[in-house]
């Protein structure tokens, strides 16, 4: 069943723009800015250290558990950060993430070992998590319909701005003050966006969009709690056994199977798995895009600098360009129709697919280094476009009082193919760790057909706010 709901939007995109920016909506859109920049600058600064990391506390066989870690965590806790909000409001999950999110970097930053790192970088993912999902909340409930794909493009576009300087700053820490840093640095950026948001939060009052919820009330079918814990926890058995040096451990990985599947089948909408049109192809979606993109996104500094011997700030820049060119992608879908959404969004996926087969390629001696910019490119743009076109279906169809939960399960579809994807990929650098290029390559193409996966799903996307 279909519903369409007006979307009111302004007759000049310019003077929405403007209001995005007045005095009634700056302070909670700069707030929100903040709040995606502290994950971006982890991401980011992560990404382009844990090269320097690996180099400086060794432990080859972990770095794929190092960097999956977070992915996990976030899978557990992105749904509770909705289901919180839905229940005790957007205050109390916020103030709580934004401290677990703190304590995490700041375990990070005096880590000693990979063991360490991975750990620190769990309790990072656990803020994160809950905080990405709480960004698509005060979207949902504390800006208009009209307002809300401009907000979402203009936030995500603002990834440039980490994406841009971070890889520079982060190089620049590692060989002065040290890869510690670069986690410990953001803690800083954490406190502004708490104190942007937490007064905004407190004196207004959620938007009544009850227009909207009536009408979509199936969008947000309630699922066991239990769900993402199994989710997480079985993710956990496959990334630990995968990256253990005793070939033994592999026998766990069935276990974690076996625990991660129920969990998927109670957590995410029926017919996820084969991209049934509506709500279900939405989440197959965003699962497929950032299995496909962000995991390479993770490998790529790795394979430029221990494979190509490149410095570690040039293995950081493709970031930068790839950064640019997301926010592109994320920023074009603002003036889309909604009609045009699904075909849009099938187009940006064939696109990442092409440009991560390129960067698969970057594995020979022979193929040069500057193909690593169009690479990122045209996957960060088609990745761009698809992430930011599956958050806009999500929240218009967030019902009023529940956007928490709908939200949640558009972000959790972006964690979990992330995390699926990363996970993957650190079993096969653990038992690969002396072909380590062989390794990072297969990764990349398999992340390439995910992309297809995901043009094939968009097709399936509705073009208006769904309840199926």
């Amino acid at each position: 069943m279909e519903i369409t709901v007006s979307d009111e939007r302004a007759p000049d995109e310019k003077a929405r723009f403007s209001e995005l920016f007045g005095r009634r909506y700056a302070v909670l859109t700069v707030g929100t800015i903040v709040l995606l920049g502290c994950n971006a600058f982890e991401i980011v600064g992560a990404a382009t250290a844990m090269p320097a990391v690996l180099d400086d506390v060794g432990g080859v066989g972990l770095f794929g558990a190092a960097i999956a870690a977070p992915l996990v965590a976030s899978v557990f806790a992105a749904p509770f950060g909705g289901r919180l909000a839905d229940r005790f409001g957007t205050l109390r999950p916020l103030v709580l993430a934004l401290s677990v999110f703190s304590l995490g970097l700041l375990a990070t930053s005096f880590a000693t070992s990979m063991a360490q790192v991975a750990a620190g970088r769990f309790v990072v993912g656990l803020g994160a998590g809950a905080t990405l999902t709480l960004q698509l909340v005060i979207i949902a409930r504390y800006y208009p319909l009209r307002l809300q794909p401009l907000v979402l493009g203009v936030v995500s576009a603002v990834f440039i701005i980490p994406g841009m300087i971070g890889p520079t700053i982060s190089a620049t820490l590692v060989e002065t003050v040290g890869w510690h840093w670069i986690f410990g640095g953001i803690i800083p950026i954490l406190a502004l966006c708490a104190a942007l948001l937490i007064p905004e939060i407190i004196r207004r009052p959620a938007l009544d969009l009850s227009e909207v919820g009536d009408g979509a009330e199936g969008a947000a079918e309630e699922s066991p709690a239990w769900g993402p814990a199994l989710l997480a926890g079985g993710l956990g058995i496959v990334v630990l056994a995968g990256s253990a040096s005793d070939p033994r451990w592999l026998l766990l990985i069935p276990v974690g199977i076996l625990v991660l599947v129920p969990g998927a089948r109670v957590t995410l909408p029926r017919g996820t798995w084969v991209a049934r049109p509506g709500k279900p192809a939405v989440i197959a979606c965003a699962l497929t895009a950032c299995a496909a993109y962000l995991t390479t996104e993770n490998f790529l500094p790795l394979l430029l600098r221990e494979v190509r011997g490149s410095t570690i700030l040039e293995a950081g820049l493709p970031l930068t360009v790839a950064a640019f060119f997301w926010a592109a992608g994320s920023w074009s879908q603002a003036r889309l129709a909604p009609a045009r959404r699904p075909n849009v969004a099938a187009g940006g996926a064939v696109v990442a697919a092409a440009g991560l087969v390129l960067a698969a390629s970057l594995v020979f001696e022979v193929v040069p280094f500057w193909l690593a910019y169009p690479a990122t490119a045209l996957g960060s743009f088609g990745c761009g476009l698809v992430f930011t076109i599956c958050q806009v279906i999500a929240v218009e169809g967030a019902p009023a009082g529940r956007e928490g939960e709908a939200t949640a399960l558009v972000q959790l579809a972006n964690l979990l193919g992330t995390a699926l994807g990363t996970t993957a990929a650190a079993i096969v650098i653990a038992r690969l760790d002396d072909q380590l290029g062989a390794a990072v390559g297969i990764t990349m193409l398999v992340a390439a057909g995910f992309a297809v996966l995901a043009s094939f799903a968009a097709r399936r996307m509705p073009a208006t706010r769904t309840s199926t």
